[in-house]
Parts: C-alpha cells; sequence; structure tokens
C-alpha cells in the first residue's frame, strides 16, 4: 500500500512538471490566443529573454553577457574618460542600439557602491564618437535632428 502511495505522489509530481513546462496561452483583448513568451523578432530572437539582433556577430544576444561591438564600446569609454577625465577601466558602457554613426545606450562609472550613470546617445563627427546626450533627463529632439540620430534612437525625446 504504501509503495502505491508513493508512485502515486510520483506520478502527480511528474505530471504537474510536464504541465508546467507547456506553453501558456492567453486569450488577449481582440479575441486573438497569444503565447507569453512568443515575441521573437524579425530575426528570430527572444525579446522577453533581453536577447537583441547582433548584425556584426549575425546572431541573438544579451548585450550585459556578451558585447556585440567591441571596438565600438571601447571608442565609446573613451570618449566618456576624454569628457569626465575618468580612467577607462572605471567606464562600462552598454550599447542597446548603434548604427555606423550613431549610438545609444546606458552608461556606467565607478565601481563596487560608488557608482553613477545614466542614459547616452553619440554620433560620430569627423571619424570620432561624440558624446551628445548623457544623463537621465529628457533629451531634446532638436539636439538629436542636429546630429541626423535615426527615428529609432529618437522615440523619446522631448519637443520643446
Amino acid at each position: 500500500m504504501k509503495k502505491f502511495f508513493l508512485l502515486l505522489l510520483f506520478v502527480l509530481i511528474v505530471g504537474l512538471v510536464l504541465t508546467a513546462c507547456g506553453k501558456v496561452i492567453i486569450n488577449n483583448s481582440t479575441g486573438n490566443n497569444q503565447i507569453i513568451g512568443g515575441d521573437k523578432d524579425e530575426h528570430g530572437c527572444l525579446g522577453s529573454a533581453g536577447y537583441s539582433w547582433c548584425a556584426l556577430k549575425n546572431k541573438c544576444l544579451r548585450i550585459w553577457e556578451e558585447v556585440c561591438d567591441e571596438k565600438l564600446t571601447n571608442d565609446l569609454r573613451q570618449a566618456f574618460a576624454d569628457k569626465y577625465q575618468k580612467k577607462i577601466e572605471d567606464i562600462k558602457v552598454t550599447v542597446s542600439l548603434a548604427t555606423e554613426t550613431h549610438a545609444r545606450g546606458g552608461v556606467k562609472f565607478g565601481t563596487g557602491e560608488a557608482v553613477e550613470g545614466g542614459n547616452f546617445l553619440a554620433a560620430k563627427v569627423n571619424d570620432a564618437w561624440q558624446i551628445v546626450f548623457d544623463g537621465n533627463g529628457n533629451i531634446a529632439c532638436a539636439l538629436l535632428r542636429q546630429y541626423n540620430f535615426p527615428a529609432n534612437m529618437m522615440e523619446d525625446c522631448a519637443e520643446e
């Protein structure tokens, strides 16, 4: 009898585990079924898991785990070091969007508990990266237009 209950308990646990591994489908307001976590982009990258497309490496990656363009990241770190007279090894840059002439992402200064940072937008001017905006405030659309930023990097800029 004890073996029977143990076997039944084992079967129930396995059944629950297998059920939890299935796809979750919700019915949204339009009446269409939607698979939660099924938000792949045109390259097959799963955005809800933090993946974005890296054209340079021709693959999906998480920008906090793997740098898409190490040269760009290092060039931007140098631009921040020059702007703020900081040591380059104390600067962490994460690029979220980039073209050959424009970049957008986040920057952190410092190590340990004393870390400061914010968002940034940079443009390549005369073959050198220039920090156009950095911080946590409103980004002026007029400023970004002066540097011909692409529309997808200007989505949250503020008109004055």
